[in-house]
């Protein structure tokens, strides 16, 4: 008899923690909101997940859930470099994450163009990175200009 008041007792315990916390979860979703935060904002990205596989395959090398985790975690990174950039942003296009997208109002073809020397000279390794993580695209856009180098082109 006092195990089970014991679990029914826990049961009603649960539950009633359970409701509470939904309830003030909605309400600090939607303070988030009227703040302009996006609380969805990485949604559907892997590194925001649980690492519920196996990181490594012997055979096969990478997943693609793990790819698309690091290609994530890489423009995070780069998001945090040009972070103290006025009107820059980076994100990630695709089902999978594999487009790179630099875009500004002000981008035009002499800015693209140099661009991709100045990411060299700033990590001499970032185009093999992009190859490494299996990016697809890499894309500079803005205003009235838009180039996409895809990765055969990737230096």
């Amino acid at each position: 008899n006092y195990d089970v008041f014991r679990l029914g007792l826990f049961a009603f315990s649960y539950s009633e923690i359970h409701s509470a916390l939904e309830i003030r979860n909605a309400a600090q979703y939607k303070k988030l909101k009227a703040a302009g935060v996006n609380p969805d904002a990485l949604k559907d990205w892997e590194v925001a997940k649980g690492a519920d596989q196996s990181a490594v395959d012997a055979r096969l090398g990478f997943p693609a859930a793990t790819k698309k985790r690091m290609r994530e975690t890489f423009a995070l990174s780069l998001m945090g470099a040009v972070g103290s950039v006025p009107n820059v942003k980076v994100e990630l296009q695709g089902p999978e994450h594999d487009k790179l997208i630099l875009s500004s109002p002000g981008m035009n073809a002499t800015i693209a163009s140099n661009l991709p020397v100045l990411l060299r000279t700033a990590d001499a390794d970032f185009w093999n990175r992009t190859r490494f993580l299996g990016f697809s695209e890499f894309t500079f856009s803005g205003s009235n200009y838009y180039e996409s180098i895809p990765a055969a082109k990737f230096a």
